[in-house]
């Protein structure tokens, strides 16, 4: 079956396998249920943005009029996660890996390193470094030590 808006202009074609072919916008006044959603481009039609919820209303995520995805839920990956920058309250892993030979670096807010990776794998802290409990290393480097204590390793 086809459907003409005029007699030059095919609007849709119902092929005899079920499928159809649309060849101009559809507007749906209501719910459109798909089992599979297969394109490149999703838009947003107005400034709310794209939401993407479970079955019961739950927000999985949604788009940011800055562009941003917003993900107010944990975010679980099987596979990599990469961003240039990473802005996180808390993250739990077993791994964080430099993305390049310039290495890791843990700042302040205000952008104040507090330490960095060395490519050696040696961890440079520029600042003083406080432990509440216990440091643990087969040799300490320091212009100075303050400590109440410092107890020998095994020497044997």
């Amino acid at each position: 079956m086809v459907i003409r808006g005029s007699p030059t202009s095919t609007n849709a074609n119902f092929l005899l396998d079920g499928r159809s072919l649309f060849y101009h916008d559809v507007i749906t006044f209501g719910t459109t249920t798909l089992p599979t959603l297969e394109t490149t481009l999703i838009r947003a039609r107005n400034t709310d943005g794209v939401v993407i919820t479970t079955a019961g209303g739950g927000i999985v995520c949604q788009s940011a009029e800055t562009g941003d995805l917003v993900v107010p839920h944990d975010l679980q990956c099987t596979y990599t996660v990469t961003a240039a920058t990473v802005e996180a309250t808390t993250v739990e892993t077993t791994l964080i890996k430099a993305g390049d030979a310039t290495g890791l670096f843990l700042t302040t807010s205000g952008g104040a390193v507090i330490a960095k990776s060395a490519e050696n794998g040696n961890l440079i802290v520029p600042q003083d470094l406080q432990c509440t409990y216990t440091v643990t290393a087969a040799t300490v480097e320091a212009a100075t030590v303050e400590t109440t204590l410092i107890k020998a390793g095994d020497t044997t």
